[in-house]
């Protein structure tokens, strides 16, 4: 599934904003694939 990112590289809020989304994807899928 792709997700659209959009990066402000002037805002650094914003990437962490998008790394704590990504990261929580992660998360997420490895929660799914361990059971």
């Amino acid at each position: 599934m792709a997700v659209p990112i959009l990066i402000v590289d002037d805002d650094p809020e914003i990437r962490e904003i998008v790394g704590a989304l990504l990261d929580g994807r992660e998360y997420a899928l490895t929660m799914a694939a361990t059971g």
